[in-house]
């Protein structure tokens, strides 16, 4: 053998790994294939291939290997066969395509199981009954997961859903409250330089995976669920949710995971700060990385059952306000996670699909900070005690809420409220092939109040082992009805109203005291500041209803704006001369404005791109220390730019410049913070046209 061309360009093509950086560099290219599926070596000779004298075979061992051997599957040697054989799905092989001359074509395939990750090549060559000779190839063979093959536990079905969940390289992640859903876009850049080999180093010295368990996608997604957190592994992200983000970068304003893994890759040290969709957006860049279908999912009033008894227990005081030191359990007004697409030989048949794996560091699962993977399709059925962690995804999308009135150590708890419909809302995800939002709920729970749901919430209490059991409210006093809400629609930079309405519906009249209290409440439930608090009593005639209203100024809560702020409002009331109670509770959050992005000319590939991007201070004063951020086709680092303060309702903008590498479908983001507006963000999608040819131009994005 005097040489190998691994044929990056025809592999690369075949394999979906052309846009992988360490396939396009310039600077000693590495192939990338995947598992399952055939890939092509052309092998340079000393002369021509006798096929009845000679013979080849290929030795590939793992790099990870201490000491390889066949019967771990870290070493593989394969003959060359002159024609296809009938073979299992689990073996290697080599096939010899074609000879010409002093050059030969071989298609050589990874077993649908192999371990993943990079393999060293050798080839020894030998004449019948004469000495062998010995190739070490140069550089590593990089094996991945393959979603298109059938034989593959990752395979999915569908052209569409193998696009979008393994090559694209754009998301969408879902935040907001549920009453104002809004998406922020998260560049994956699966394909970006360092990105697959962090990814493979994540494996390797964060999750301690024995390197037999590289080949099984049930056991690298726990594994990568507990590397991208840090708390007991110095694994890539730092989480903080404390609000004090010194000596690192606000979670809100990351805009994609390339530029924190690169960054841990070089320092391997937590990369400052994330929150949960950080912790998604970054493990679902390395499932994609790995060839693993993976998306971000959305839930909106997410539980976080600290017990796991499938309740949230919340005790309020006689203001109304929870009490943080015995109210453990939160509900996030949303969290985010990921889904990987895979078989499950470990159980029963009819729980493959989508998993739920979670990076966020919430609870221990077998020592470490990790959830999942946990079968959606368990997660409905309240198959609470299936592998892995199940039980905690199920309370996150339907533990009942309880509202306990605290009255001291030594007096009975009084129960206020019970919410059998108050969590697990709007499960969200981005759709396939646009940016729409696609609505994952009735995948995770049956329809709220339905038969099937409160039948499933019994079996899941019983399988726990909390001494914990479903309470109902017996309410005996109906003589007044509440109704408690807030103005919809709310932009930021306005006034916003809260209304109580008390009717009563008995012949007698009431007297009725009022609390109304609105305050800032961190995305995961944790209240932090008091806005405003106005106490009220009314009389309220027979067949008569009155209304307490609050009223809220942007000077109010101006000094609360940040990023991810919900604004939550209660209303506690009572009725003089009983003993009932109402207690009610609600969040949303406030509009912010949208960032609009406009080019100069159509976007071609290899050519300069010209453009704006800019929105409306929507605030009655001046926005300070206005910084945007742009990520974008040919931008390997992004855009950072500085403006000058924008005064009260004046325009904010930039006009940037960048190159595309590669002709197709990709996105422009741009991203705004300030001493005032934070997580300001939009986007473009735009077709980039074919231009002067890149050296790999069959890869494109589409």
């Amino acid at each position: 053998i005097v040489s190998v061309d691994p044929s990056l360009r025809r592999n690369g093509f075949s394999h979906r790994t052309g846009m992988f950086d360490l396939m396009t560099t310039n600077d000693d290219p590495q192939l990338v294939v995947r598992r399952g599926q055939p890939f092509v070596l052309e092998l340079t000779l000393s002369r021509p291939f006798n096929q009845d004298t000679d013979s080849i075979s290929f030795i590939f061992y793992h790099t990870l290997a201490n000491y390889p051997s066949v019967g771990r599957k870290t070493m593989v040697a394969i003959p060359l066969a002159m024609q296809a054989e009938d073979s299992t799905e689990n073996t290697w092989s080599a096939v010899l395509d074609k000879s010409e001359g002093h050059r030969i074509t071989v298609f050589i395939t990874a077993a649908a199981n192999a371990i993943i990750g990079k393999w060293q090549m050798e080839i020894d060559s030998m004449v019948k009954k004469q000495g062998s000779n010995n190739y070490k190839h140069k550089n590593l063979i990089y094996i991945l997961f393959n979603a298109w093959c059938k034989d593959d536990a990752v395979f999915i079905d569908g052209a569409a859903n193998r696009k979008e969940y393994v090559t694209t390289e754009v998301g969408a992640i879902w935040k907001g409250s549920y009453k104002q859903p809004h998406s922020s876009l998260w560049k994956y850049g699966q394909f970006d330089k360092n990105v697959l080999d962090c990814s493979l180093f994540l494996l390797e010295k964060i999750s301690k995976l024995p390197l037999t368990q590289y080949g099984d996608p049930v056991l690298v997604g726990r594994a990568v669920s507990s590397a991208v957190n840090s708390p007991d592994d110095n694994g890539v992200v730092c989480g903080n949710w404390s609000g004090d983000f010194s000596g690192g970068i606000k979670p809100s304003e990351w805009i994609g995971s390339p530029k924190i893994l690169r960054k841990y890759y070089k320092t391997q040290k937590p990369v400052k700060y994330g929150q949960c969709y950080v912790f998604a957006g970054v493990a679902t860049t390395v499932f994609r990385a790995l060839g693993i279908p993976s998306r971000t999912v959305t839930c909106y009033k997410a539980a976080h059952d600290y017990g796991c008894s499938h309740t949230i227990d919340i005790f309020v005081d006689d203001e109304g306000e929870i009490l943080p030191e015995i109210s453990k359990d939160l509900i996030w007004n949303y969290h985010v996670w990921s889904e990987i697409w895979t078989k499950r030989p470990d159980l029963e048949p009819g729980y493959d699909g989508w998993q739920v794996v979670d990076g966020t560091p919430q609870e221990l699962s077998d020592n470490l900070y990790r959830c999942g993977p946990a079968p959606v399709i368990a997660v409905k059925k309240g198959d609470v005690q299936k592998p892995y962690d199940v039980g905690y995804v199920y309370s996150e999308v339907n533990a009942d809420v309880i509202y306990w009135k605290y009255q001291g150590l030594i007096q009975p708890l009084k129960l206020i409220k019970t919410d059998t419909v108050g969590v697990g809302l709007y499960i969200s995800t981005k759709a396939v092939g646009s940016y729409e939002r696609e609505d994952l709920t009735d995948q995770y729970k049956y329809e709220e109040k339905s038969r099937e749901e409160r039948l499933i919430m019994l079996k899941a209490l019983r399988a726990s082992d909390d001494l914990k059991s479903r309470y109902y409210l017996n309410e005996r006093f109906n003589d007044v009805k509440f109704e408690f809400q807030v103005q919809d629609d709310i932009t930021i930079g306005n006034s916003y109203s809260v209304y109580l309405n008390a009717k009563n519906v008995s012949k007698i009249k009431h007297k009725v005291t009022v609390i109304l209290r609105s305050a800032t409440q961190h995305y995961h439930g944790e209240i932090q500041n008091i806005i405003k608090r106005e106490e009220k009593s009314m009389t309220i005639s027979p067949d008569s209803e009155e209304k307490a209203v609050m009223v809220l100024n942007y000077e109010d809560y101006s000094s609360y704006i940040g990023d991810d702020i919900v604004y939550h409002i209660c209303a506690l009331c009572k009725v003089e001369g009983t003993d009932f109670e109402y207690f009610a509770q609600d969040d949303f959050r406030i509009v912010l404005p949208s960032i609009t992005i406009k080019l100069e000319g159509a976007p071609v590939a290899n050519k300069v791109l010209y453009g704006s991007a800019y929105f409306k201070n929507p605030l009655p004063e001046k926005m300070k220390n206005c910084v945007f951020l742009i990520e974008g086709p040919g931008l390997k680092k992004g855009l950072k730019y500085k403006i000058e303060d924008v005064p009260a309702n004046a325009i904010a903008k930039v006009n940037f410049k960048m190159t595309p590498t590669f002709y197709g479908k990709q996105t422009i983001v741009a991203k705004f913070s300030s001493n005032k507006l934070n997580n300001i963000d939009g986007h473009l999608t735009v077709v980039v046209a074919e231009g002067n040819i890149h050296r790999n131009d069959v890869n494109t994005i589409n």
